[in-house]
This record gives structure tokens, C-alpha cells and sequence, in this order.
């Protein structure tokens, strides 16, 4: 299989811009350039990315390699990608811490909402009754972002 090339060419359609970047082999479509002098420096730009990329990519271990293929690949069935994955996750990480609520805090909204909403008095008094036994005198004073899923 032939390998892909960053090359810079002539663009003989255009009076403004005669010279192009052909990243379409990469995904990115082409760029086009007033001077011979832009595009080589152009070139030479993306060559260098693409050579970091690469020396990145040989310093991780093999299980993160394979992770990483494994992800892509699970996002890939929905049409998402790595990129889209982490700012959705460091989002949520965001929004959690800062989420300062305790417990505690937290049921008694749960309760508040469900008496807003019209529930039966014997079911608040159940819920009440189940939020404090059990889950809340175990973690009553701590935050929500301490949590973690066991």
C-alpha cells in the first residue's frame, strides 16, 4: 500500500491562491496558500505535529495503546470519537466537584421535591424514614464528590 504524503502543489483554478496543502490522506481536507514560501511552512508545521504525535504514541505502554483502540472503537458504534468522549467526561468531573452538597443535604432535597410534587404523607414517612437509616448515618457528612462506586 502506497503511504501518504503532506506535499505542497499547484492549484491552477485560482488567481488568489495558486499553491495547496493536500492533508486530504489525513482527514483534513486541503489548505490553500497565496506563496510557495506559506505552504512549505505550512508543510513543514503539520510534519512536525504529526512526528510529536507519533513519538507520544511509542512511549505508552502497550495496555494503553490497546485501551486506546478499545475506546475508538466502542465510541466509533455511536458515532462519537475520543476527543468528544474526554470533554464530556472532564464536564462531568467539573460539575461534580462543584457539587458541594452532603448527603444529608441531598435526601432532604429528595424528600422536599417529592412532598412538592404531591406524594402520599405514609410514603414520605417511609422515604424519610429509609433515607435516614440506611444510606444517610453512613455518609452523612460528606460530600457527594467523595463518593465513589463500589
Amino acid at each position: 500500500m502506497k503511504r501518504a504524503k503532506l506535499a505542497v502543489r499547484p492549484y491552477r483554478h485560482s488567481n488568489t491562491h495558486p499553491y495547496y496543502l493536500d492533508r486530504r490522506a489525513f482527514g483534513q481536507g486541503r489548505k490553500f496558500f497565496k506563496t510557495r514560501a506559506e505552504a512549505d511552512a505550512e508543510r513543514l508545521r503539520q510534519l512536525t505535529l504529526r512526528e510529536r504525535g507519533g513519538r507520544e504514541a511509542v512511549g505508552l505502554p502497550l495496555n494503553e495503546l490497546s485501551a486506546i483502540v478499545q475506546a475508538r472503537k466502542k465510541l466509533a458504534t455511536h458515532g462519537k470519537t475520543l476527543a468528544e468522549a474526554t470533554t464530556f467526561f472532564l464536564d462531568h468531573l467539573e460539575r461534580i466537584r462543584r457539587c458541594n452538597v452532603t448527603v444529608a443535604e441531598l435526601a432532604e432535597e429528595v424528600i422536599e421535591a417529592k412532598c412538592k410534587d404531591g406524594h402520599a404523607p405514609m410514603y414520605i414517612a417511609d422515604l424519610r424514614k429509609r433515607l435516614s437509616d440506611s444510606v444517610a448515618t453512613s455518609v452523612t457528612g460528606r460530600s457527594l464528590e467523595s463518593l465513589s462506586k463500589n
